[in-house]
């Protein structure tokens, strides 16, 4: 059989008065190896979470890791709930989280009644380290979460 061909997607200009350069928004790397991965899930038609290719990534990570419990999810909306499950948090805890992150780390605390604690996101990686996260730290601190946003 052979390999699909996948129609690249084409850049949009802001308008087409604008003269402004198309911007490609997504453009996958797609070589012959993730064209047969693809062409081989869509053949299983498995393709929710947990299907062939998150298996073998599971399987991976825990050869790489052996002492460790890989957890893969769909999303990170889907980790953050995770996190705060396996961390325990309980109604008066209070979570430091940069102040510029997405909403779903502030709705994964405050769904359990816990108080989030937004420090200051002028570097919009303020919780990256433990040195910063100590910074923002209140005496009811029990938890930082540190989310790194990729900007390009």
């Amino acid at each position: 059989m052979p390999a699909p061909r996948l129609p690249l997607p084409v850049a949009r200009s802001a308008s087409a008065s604008s003269g402004l350069p198309a911007i490609p928004f997504y453009a996958p790397d797609m070589g012959e190896a993730e064209l047969r991965a693809l062409q081989a899930t869509l053949i299983s038609r498995r393709l929710a979470g947990g299907a062939t290719q998150t298996e073998r990534c599971h399987r991976l990570l825990a050869a790489t890791m052996p002492d460790s419990l890989p957890l893969l999810t769909q999303s990170c909306t889907a980790a953050l709930e995770m996190a705060a499950l396996l961390l325990e948090l309980k109604p008066g805890d209070e979570v430091i989280m940069p102040s510029w992150t997405f909403c779903s780390t502030a709705n994964a605390v405050l769904l359990r009644g816990v108080t989030a604690a937004a420090t200051s996101s002028a570097s919009r990686f303020s919780v990256s380290s433990r040195t910063s996260a100590k910074t923002g730290t209140a005496p009811r601190s029990s938890t930082a979460l540190a989310v790194e946003q990729k900007v390009q």
